[in-house]
């Protein structure tokens, strides 16, 4: 009977844990891939995050996934040109990757485009960077300082920046 468990184990279960998400996103970098890797990185607020009313689904029709917007409000641009007043970034709904947005949060979006040509945060989750009076935490980028002063974090990507040009 143990032997059979462990067989069932082996085959069934293990090879579950080490499936590939849908989205195929490896979220933690270091500061300098993830400005590198984006077109817009800018500090603001999220206005409204709700469900566009699009489903997503894989290439067998199996998954299905809700697509969300949320606009967000840029108070100051770290990197690139805004092209609207607002922002809207496209996000998969439930995705352990992904971002999560709540309405009036404050944060730094590192943005580019997905694989439809929509906007969206570099690497998931590490893509936006919550900030809590006047303290930005880069959980998600490897090694950075969690917290740390917002003055010191956005002086960090502006280096950066002017180092590429």
């Amino acid at each position: 009977m143990a032997v059979r468990n462990l067989a069932f184990l082996l085959l069934v279960v293990l090879p579950l844990s080490y499936v590939d998400n849908s989205d195929g996103k490896i979220v933690e970098e270091d500061l300098e891939a993830m400005v590198h890797e984006s077109k817009l990185i800018v500090l603001g607020k999220v206005a409204s995050a709700e469900f566009t009313g699009q489903i997503l689904t894989d290439e067998f029709k199996i998954g299905k996934w809700s697509l969300f917007k949320a606009v967000i409000k840029p108070d100051l641009v770290i990197k690139g040109r805004l092209q609207q007043d607002e922002l809207d970034l496209y996000y998969i709904g439930g995705m352990s990757t992904e971002a999560r947005f709540n309405v009036n949060d404050t944060s730094i979006f590192f943005v580019d485009e997905d694989d439809q040509g929509r906007l969206a945060t570099v690497r998931g989750y590490a893509g936006k960077v919550d900030i809590t009076q006047q303290v930005a935490m880069p959980v998600a980028i490897r090694n950075e300082e969690n917290p740390q002063p917002l003055d010191a974090f956005i002086r960090k990507i502006r280096a950066i920046v002017e180092r590429a040009r």
